[in-house]
């Protein structure tokens, strides 16, 4: 027995020999532990095989027999007892293997990630320009730069916040809008150098020392936390030549030169002679004010509130208490209060529910800060300390107008540009979308919205290309569901809307504009008179106005016409600017061939807004080449505009009027966006001005129309009025010329009378069809006449003077409300009551001046569902082959004469929509109807009572201005009213031209 115990001993042994080594310190436990249990076992069973021997030999003894047969038994048994034991350590053994198999995987896949992350980070640094951080001529010292914007992408702006030049070396202290940037890089003359993060970065933001090119574009690489990507941005960093500087370098102990890396590759090892570590970096806050959690060593001396403040490295902290027992505070122990002077201390504040407030200086956060409280009512001063928690600091959001990055979530559904407005604490968007897919939002549940029609969000302007929707938002940095409306499909859908606290930038005050001092974008002084940006002045500028602002002051001495709608002939300066983050709008080529000097424009027209607003331009100055338009708003609530690439502040405010100098490009389409505060909240609106100067398009050579020529876009004078008047009293003899465009030919017309076609560059039709001649509208026109001069005459006393005022009010009451029309819808509805209604039918890739929706009626030729009120309209679309757009009639399915339409109207594919004297609206909505042909019965017929004249023009008018309010554009058919075959036929040019269709 003795035997078989070291036989299996030998087995357990041999095992644990044959086990896989594990690599590392985890093989080295493995193995420990696995041979404390080899050797625990063995010794297990070497005291169980002892135990049987002697209970063998007891046995023996007793019995004095042994069975051969049972010895061998025995053996046989110990045997398959030793292998099974051996076969269990080869388990072990394999569980051990496997366990180093699974250890040798996850590294090899760690491995793989690191080697895949090192590989976009080299590929990123790889493509890093190479910058020399040269100063050039500045001299040492800190300076501001000429713009705090320098770079950046939609999501994270990058600002800079100071610029220091040592010993001809630029470095520049850099903040990225989000606290995920832990290390950027940069390559500095060849060398790829590594910064960290500034410990004290504020919440929410990333703070570098980094050296910079000034005034060129260069490069970093930016490690994106959240993404685990390597970013690369653009920067440039402004400095205007010889700026001087704001305060000398900083020598502060234990700072480092940050044109050095904070990573070199090598670091020296630590000498143990020198000191430990000092004490941890006081934190402070950057500029701003901050809801911030406050620990008490006691709890009878509760914080229950915290608005810390922080300026130019200073902080403060009103601090409100749980109650009203201490009257006074001092910064230190109490024994220390106990001998200081009243007025050392820091008396309480009540508030408006009578909570007593402090206000305490902070060195700094995270650290204990000893304070001293006496109570009221036994005496005597108490030991507190208070700590100031950073990781709960939260800025405040002041009062004011905002530029906020909002995301769009869904099919079709994109934000173009995003500003919001908070007041007491209450914050609203004004949401521009990229088209007009959607006309209503809605907060709550698609269920509801149908139904909900007082809680629907609607554009606040109809006519504009872009629609801008007012949202309450309740939480940054939060998705908010929305459910939205399409316009074409009539259908509400799901959307969400996020609104991000990063990159949030304010614009203006509530309500109030912006100061721009000198307006010499980096100059200094009060101006010397020219339109040089950049350029600090050192003349008087007595040629210009005082601007004042919000912000500040300034001479602006360059004689900006500042509200003015006379051009004063002197020249006017940019107005200050900075770069627009969002690029809103594109950079326009605003050089000339004009000669330097001051221009009146020949004409300026615009388009966008709701009309409540008007734009004129008196001026324009040209220096070095480039053009500038002095713009003058009728209203004092513009704060900004949009243009070229950046965003102009006012160059003036007057009482009822902003002005703003921006570079244009002349004879050409400018858009703008101009941002007003009129609205209980801020929004954008987006205008498209023409300046047209007839010596940039002739090469400084006169260009002039004939005498007898209507011109068409000749604009506004400089106050505001119309410069063409009466154009529409005939149809044009001759072609009229249209500002912008270059005419071409005429169509020629033999029998009929009633229209007239010319034709112009890009494929563009001006169409003219008389609604006057031949009809009761002539004793219409000469009866209103009749009022007018009667009106006139009993305006000589004082009474009727009142009554005129009276009158006017409800006339303009009656504009603006009784037929639901703004100003710029009823602009374009009064041009259907001219006696000739002039349409332009422009392609979809032509251009058009600014404005000239203001005097002829635009149409597309694309036109796809088509209103035909009489069975003689259907009659010529069957013969151009044009059925297929009618989506709607005027005739019921039983008097309709086209077979097709009439199996459509069967089928409900064709809607009736009511006759053309009586329009059903809400089929043609549901119709879909763009155009609208209507039969010339709607006008009076010749030799008709007054009466009957006045009843029929009243409906008329009625009809296009809603037709103009759903935008549904109206052409009266008058091919009927037309004398002899040929004449009625030649009408069909007027379909052929309307709908893209002419015959060759």
């Amino acid at each position: 027995m003795k035997h078989n115990s070291k036989r299996f001993l030998a087995l357990f042994i041999a095992a644990s020999m044959t086990l896989t080594p594990v690599p590392g310190v985890y093989a080295e436990e493995i193995q420990a532990d696995q041979q404390t249990e080899t050797t625990q076992a063995a010794d297990s069973a070497s005291e169980a095989q002892e135990s049987e021997v002697q209970t063998a030999d007891q046995n023996s003894q007793e019995q004095n027999t042994v069975n051969d047969a049972s010895g061998a038994d025995n053996v046989q048994n110990n045997a398959d007892a030793n292998e099974n034991a051996a076969t269990q350590t080869g388990n072990l053994s394999g569980q051990v293997e496997n366990g180093a198999d699974q250890t040798e995987a996850g590294a090899d896949a760690n491995e793989a990630d690191n080697s895949e992350a090192d590989a976009k980070k080299q590929e990123a640094l790889a493509k890093l320009p190479e910058i020399t951080a040269e100063a050039g001529s500045f001299k040492d010292g800190v300076y501001q730069s000429d713009e705090a914007a320098i770079g950046g992408s939609k999501r994270t702006s990058i600002t800079c916040e100071s610029i220091t030049v040592k010993d001809g070396k630029a470095t520049a202290r850099v903040i990225f809008s989000s606290d995920g940037y832990p290390k950027i890089w940069i390559n500095v003359a060849g060398t790829i150098q590594e910064y960290e993060k500034r410990a004290d970065s504020a919440e929410g933001t990333s703070a570098f020392d980094i050296p910079v090119d000034l005034n060129k574009e260069m490069a970093v690489v930016g490690y994106v936390e959240k993404m685990g990507s390597y970013t690369q941005y653009s920067l440039n960093v402004k400095l205007s030549e010889g700026k001087e500087p704001t305060g000398p370098v900083p020598s502060e102990p234990g700072t480092t030169d940050p044109s050095e890396p904070s990573n070199p590759g090598t670091t020296d090892p630590a000498d143990p002679s020198e000191p430990g570590p000092s004490d941890p970096e006081e934190i402070v806050l950057t500029d701003g004010s901050y809801h911030v959690d406050v620990t008490s060593s006691s709890t009878m001396f509760k914080v229950t509130n915290c608005i810390l403040t922080s300026e130019n490295g200073k902080m403060y902290a009103v601090i409100t208490l749980s109650g009203t027992g201490y009257d006074k505070l001092y910064m230190g122990t109490a024994e220390e209060a106990a001998q200081a002077t009243d007025a050392q201390c820091i008396h309480y504040a009540a508030d408006a529910e009578g909570n007593y407030t402090y206000r305490i200086p902070v060195e700094s956060l995270d650290k204990e800060i000893a304070v001293a409280a006496h109570s009221i009512r036994k005496d005597q001063w108490y030991d507190r300390t208070l700590t100031f928690s950073s990781e709960s600091a939260r800025r405040i959001i002041e009062d004011g107008i905002y530029e906020v990055n909002a995301e769009a979530g869904g099919k079709m559904f994109r934000v173009v540009s995003c500003t919001m407005q908070v007041q007491n604490g209450q914050m609203s968007a004004s949401v521009t979308l990229s088209g007009q897919g959607y006309n209503r939002l809605y907060l709550g549940s698609i269920e509801d919205a149908p139904n909900d029609e007082a809680h629907w969000i609607l554009p606040e302007n109809l006519l504009a290309e872009q629609y801008t929707f007012k949202i309450p938002v309740e939480e940054l940095d939060k998705t908010m569901d929305i459910v939205v409306h399409t316009t074409k499909s009539n259908k509400w859908d799901t959307r969400t809307l996020t609104f991000y606290s990063e990159g949030m930038k304010k614009i203006s005050d509530n309500g109030s504009g912006n100061g721009n001092g000198s307006l010499n974008p980096g100059g200094s002084g009060n101006g010397n008179g020219t339109l040089t940006p950049g350029n600090g002045g050192t003349g008087n500028g007595n040629t210009g106005s005082n601007g004042s602002g919000n912000a500040g002051s300034g001479n602006n001495g360059s004689g900006n016409s500042a509200g003015s709608s006379v051009n004063n002939g002197q020249p006017d300066t940019v107005s200050k600017s900075e770069a627009d983050l969002n690029k809103s709008t594109v950079q326009v080529n605003s050089s000339t061939g004009l000669k330097d000097g001051v221009y009146t424009p020949d004409s300026f027209s615009w388009s966008g807004g709701t009309g409540k607003v008007s734009i004129s331009c008196s001026k324009v100055t040209v220096t070095g080449g480039q053009a500038y338009a002095t713009l003058v708003f009728s209203s004092q609530h513009y704060q900004y505009v949009k243009a070229n690439g950046n965003t102009y502040y006012p160059s003036e405010k007057g009482a009822r009027s902003t002005t703003f100098v921006i570079p244009v490009a002349l004879n050409k389409n400018n858009t703008i966006i101009g941002m007003t505060t009129a609205m209980s909240t801020p929004h954008e609106i987006q205008y498209s001005i023409f300046v047209y100067l007839a010596a940039a398009a002739t090469g400084g050579k006169e260009a002039t129309a004939g005498k007898n020529v209507t011109v068409i876009g000749a604009g506004t004078n400089a106050d505001g009025s119309k410069k063409s008047a009466a154009v529409n009293q005939k149809l044009d003899e001759e072609a009229p010329q249209i500002i912008g465009l270059e005419y071409q030919s005429e169509t020629k017309v033999e029998h009929a009378k009633y229209f007239k076609i010319y034709n112009y560059d890009q494929g563009i039709t001006l169409l003219e069809i008389d609604l006057s001649q031949g009809t009761g509208r002539t004793e219409a026109v000469e009866s209103q006449k009749t009022e007018k001069t009667s009106g006139t005459a009993k305006k000589t006393t004082k009474k009727s003077k009142k009554t005129s005022k009276k009158n006017t009010k409800k006339k303009k009451k009656k504009n603006s409300t009784a037929n639901g029309l703004n100003p710029a819808e009823q602009e374009q509805a009064d041009l259907y009551q001219a006696q000739v209604v002039k349409y332009l039918i422009v392609p979809e890739n032509a251009e058009i001046p600014a404005g000239l929706d203001k005097e002829v009626i635009v149409l597309r030729p694309d036109t796809k569902s088509i209103y035909a009120g009489t069975n003689h309209v259907l009659s010529i679309l069957e013969k151009l082959n044009q059925t297929e757009r009618v989506s709607a009639v005027g005739m019921k399915a039983k008097k309709c004469k086209n077979d097709t339409i009439k199996g459509k109207m069967k089928e409900k594919e064709v809607l009736y929509a009511g006759t053309s004297g009586k329009l059903d609206y809400k089929k043609l909505v549901k119709a879909q109807s763009d155009l609208a042909i209507v039969s010339s019965g709607i006008l009076p017929k010749e030799g008709s009572s007054k009466k009957a004249v006045k009843k029929k023009m009243t409906s008329y008018q009625k009809m296009t201005e809603k037709m103009t309010m759903l935008k549904i554009p109206v052409i009266v058919d008058r091919s009927k009213d037309e004398k002899g075959k040929q004449a009625k036929q030649e009408w069909e040019k007027v379909y052929e031209v309307l709908l893209g269709c002419q015959s060759m």
